[in-house]
């Protein structure tokens, strides 16, 4: 009687339908001849309907969490292993029914060895399901997608991918790779060529590929050479909603010797910043003058880094030169100083969703500070703002974390109650609906912080957290 009463048994079907499929990202099978206790826990779709009745029946209704698998080989020669994991894929095949699947298959450490069916028999599995694929990621140094299809397949009998949307490619033999896609996915609409590119200097997509039907790209490229070679292709011959890529390095090249390229319709971009000894930019490539979302993040190498961000000027010639209509900007870890912080939103006064976090950098390189907080005041001017008009005047969600162990709260509360006009009173600034504050380094939300109370009764939402949240 006790599972009867247990407070799981109340949660509605949909809710529980709703965990199973967060907790079901992909089911990992991995040839090994080592046995592992984290076979089930690989596969949280067989895990999650093996748990009681209820659960077992929920668990069989949704296509979608048997439909996501990973096959990653660690050895080879396994016949036994693979015969065993054969049986268990069959049935993930079989409960996803008719559910486009999500494909990750990982060969790094293999050789192609053999094109014989029963040498790779869970490759060829998967294979034989290609026209049910909705997502494929790939990665391998010595294998081509051809090898794969080698198995058991006759290439030249072998039809399109009617449901491939999202393709994820390794940097070797990458040309190899796109160039068995062409013509093969009419619907594809995300590529992802994402790794080192380090030694892939010349590299090319292929003129055939169909780039133009591409609406998000994500590349991880760091070398100026290759992004050249790209550039073209990438922002003149596609019509890309948005752009995720890793910065560039210079390696001696003059920055004035780069030219431009406009993409009128990319609306998101995602630039990635890793630095190293040379300093580098992809912003002097870019002219995006339909951005609406730009996300600047900072690389795990470069968090400790005790120097301000080199890359900011290239990147406010690009603000301007793009003179883009930004309404979300989000910020980590990046060392922008106040002064330029303050700047940069004085050219984008259409933004209207701000997050900068910078618990991860160095503290003395981060930007929020009082000056900052008192910059974003409705009707002051501070010590680095001297114009009366206000700063991002049409701000509406406003989103900071900082490590800072000691802050000016009342200085925040203060900026956040001259945003606050619900009645449209203020028409210099829009209303500021949402504030969050995270403070990491304390263990207390200042009493401060009470006075937002009537505010946040009256309709802001606000949340002020400390700790590592």
């Amino acid at each position: 009687m006790t599972s009867w009463v247990s407070p799981v048994q109340t949660v509605p079907n949909e809710i529980l339908e709703a965990i199973f499929d967060d907790c079901c990202d992909t089911n990992l099978f991995k040839v090994t001849g080592v046995r592992s206790m984290a076979f089930l826990r690989d596969k949280p779709a067989l895990t999650l309907s093996s748990v009681c009745s209820r659960w077992r029946s929920v668990g069989l209704s949704l296509s979608s969490i048997w439909s996501r698998i990973s096959l990653k080989y660690y050895d080879d020669d396994l016949p036994l292993v693979e015969n065993r994991l054969a049986t268990i894929l069959t049935i993930f095949i079989s409960r996803s029914r008719q559910q486009p699947l999500s494909i990750n298959i990982y060969l790094d450490d293999y050789e192609f060895k053999s094109s014989a069916p029963e040498t790779y028999q869970l490759l060829s599995m998967l294979c034989k399901e290609y026209q049910r694929w909705s997502s494929f990621t790939f990665r391998s140094e010595s294998w081509t997608v051809h090898n794969l299809f080698n198995i058991g397949f006759t290439l030249a009998n072998l039809d399109v991918f009617l449901n491939l949307v999202d393709l994820d490619l390794p940097p070797a033999l990458t040309g190899t790779n796109l160039d068995f896609f062409t013509r093969r996915a009419p619907k594809l609409r995300r590529l992802n060529l994402d790794s080192d590119w380090t030694g892939y200097e010349t590299l090319e997509i292929p003129s055939a590929f169909p780039l133009a039907q591409l609406t998000h790209l994500r590349l991880d490229i760091t070398s100026s050479v290759v992004w050249e070679t790209l550039q073209k292709q990438v922002l003149s011959e596609t019509a890309l909603l948005s752009l995720d890529t890793e910065d560039v390095d210079w390696i001696g090249r003059n920055l004035e010797s780069i030219t431009s390229t406009t993409c009128s319709s990319i609306e998101l971009l995602n630039v990635r910043h890793y630095w190293n000894d040379t300093s580098g930019s992809i912003f002097p490539f870019l002219n995006l003058p339909s951005l609406k979302t730009l996300r600047l993040d900072c690389g795990q190498d470069s968090l400790k880094r005790d120097h301000w961000w080199r890359n900011f000027d290239p990147f406010m010639a690009f603000v301007k030169r793009s003179s883009f209509p930004l309404t979300t900007l989000y910020i980590e870890c990046l060392a922008l100083s106040d002064s330029n912080l303050v700047y940069l939103l004085h050219h984008i006064p259409t933004l209207m969703d701000l997050t900068f976090n910078d618990t991860k950098g160095v503290r003395h390189l981060s930007p929020i500070t009082k000056q900052f907080i008192e910059s974003l005041h409705a009707h002051r001017t501070s010590s680095l703002r001297q114009q009366t008009a206000p700063l991002i005047p049409r701000l509406r969600y406003l989103t900071l974390a900082t490590g800072a162990t000691s802050f000016d709260d009342e200085a925040v509360v203060d900026m956040v109650t001259s945003r606050w006009a619900p009645d449209g009173s203020d028409v210099n600034v829009d209303c500021l609906r949402s504030f969050t504050i995270t403070f990491h380094a304390r263990t207390k939300v200042p009493c401060a912080y009470e006075t937002l109370n009537n505010i946040e009764k009256a309709g802001m939402r606000i949340a002020v957290l400390v700790g590592q949240v």
